[in-house]
């Protein structure tokens, strides 16, 4: 009879239990893997790398693919860079303090292919005076005499997983390629005796296509 009642008890233990798994709200599938933050890849457009505004010995060479503009992209390439400021007034402080300051560089852009590369033409804003300014074709040396301010497509920036930082950070231009066709590029880039007092202004190398006008 004693062992009748213990198998009832465990029988009432397993069906209590069994209730208590059912009674459990279902668990949510863990999304944090597929929506969690993207990371950015330092070989495709839009990128960024580390860039000082300081005296260069060297260019810097970036390798990277260009993919196809995205819906709210135009087919202008921007090679610029991203300045910050601790808020918005501060970046757009040192926006201007970088375009005053005639911040010079020499660039050049090649398209690489199998056993040959082509050169890309490149244009930049030039200002003559009081006139409208105007976009022209960089020289054969490449080089750039400031850099201007510029809009890119920061949804394309946003979604490859860089921050925008839009309320500390304005973006200038050194050039542009326009109508680039996607493909790989090679851009090297050298600073040409900047001001030593832009040493200590945070920037960034960026790479970006335009964004598409309404």
């Amino acid at each position: 009879m004693r062992s009748i009642k213990l198998v009832l008890s465990a029988l009432m233990l397993c069906s209590s239990g069994a209730m208590l798994v059912a009674c459990q709200p279902a668990q949510a599938p863990d999304t944090a893997a597929r929506t969690g933050p993207v990371t950015p890849r330092e070989d495709v457009v839009p990128l960024v790398r580390p860039l000082s505004l300081t005296a260069m010995d060297e260019p810097l060479i970036v390798e990277f693919e260009l993919p196809p503009p995205g819906p709210n992209s135009n087919t202008t390439l921007t090679l610029g860079l991203r300045v910050f400021g601790a808020d918005d007034a501060a970046s757009a402080a040192v926006a201007r303090t970088v375009t005053e300051s005639d911040l010079q560089a020499e660039l050049k852009l090649v398209r690489l292919g199998v056993g040959n590369e082509a050169p890309i033409l490149l244009t930049r804003r030039e200002y003559r005076g009081h006139d409208a300014s105007q976009i022209v074709p960089v020289g054969v040396d490449g080089r750039v005499p400031q850099v201007v301010l510029t809009s890119i497509d920061t949804t394309a920036v946003e979604q490859a997983g860089i921050p925008i930082r839009a309320s500390s950070s304005r973006t200038l231009a050194f050039a542009w390629a326009p109508d680039v066709a996607p493909g790989t590029y090679r851009l090297e880039l050298k600073l040409i005796a900047p001001d030593p007092e832009l040493a200590s202004i945070e920037s960034e190398l960026l790479l970006a296509y335009q964004h598409r006008s309404k």
